[in-house]
C-alpha cells in the first residue's frame, strides 16, 4: 500500500515534499511498538469492551471495534501528510486514509486471531518492506 501510494503520488510529490524522514528503525519501533499500543493494544479493547457493555454480540463487537480502531489509526495519519505536503490535491487525503484503513484491520485482524505480538511485527514489517520500494521512488 505505502508504494502504491508512493508510484501514484510520484509525480506531485517531486519537490514539494517537506523533509520529514524518519530513520527506518524509528518507523518500525513506533508504528510496530507505539501506534500498536495505542490502537491494538487499548482503544481497541475498550471499544470492544463498552460495545458488549451495550449488549452487542463479543464477535460483533470486536469486528465494530476492529473498524473503528482502523479508521481512528487512519485518520491519525493525515496530519503528517498535512505536515509533509504543502496543498496536497484532493485525492491524497482519501488514498492516505484507505492504506492506513486497511493496514489498521489487518493488524486489528491479527490482534484478534493472533495476538498482539503478531499486528506489532505485522506493522513493523510493512515498514521495514516497503522501505526500500519507497527509497527508489525517491
Amino acid at each position: 500500500m505505502i508504494a502504491l501510494f508512493g508510484i501514484a503520488a510520484q509525480d506531485f510529490l517531486n519537490g514539494r515534499a517537506q523533509a520529514i524522514d524518519l530513520p527506518l528503525p524509528v518507523r518500525v519501533l513506533y508504528g510496530g511498538g507505539v501506534e500498536e499500543i495505542v490502537f491494538r493494544w487499548t482503544i481497541m479493547p475498550l471499544l470492544a469492551l463498552l460495545l458488549t457493555r451495550l449488549r452487542t454480540s463479543r464477535g460483533a463487537a470486536l469486528l465494530i471495534a476492529n473498524l473503528l480502531a482502523a479508521l481512528l489509526f487512519a485518520a491519525g495519519h493525515v496530519p503528517n501528510l498535512l505536515m509533509e505536503v504543502d496543498m496536497p490535491p484532493w485525492w491524497m487525503i482519501p488514498a492516505v486514509l484507505m492504506a492506513n484503513s486497511i493496514i489498521g484491520l489487518i493488524c486489528g485482524w491479527l490482534f484478534i486471531r493472533r495476538g498482539f505480538e503478531a499486528a506489532m511485527i505485522a506493522h513493523g514489517s510493512a515498514h521495514l518492506f516497503s522501505a526500500p520500494l519507497l527509497f527508489l521512488l525517491a
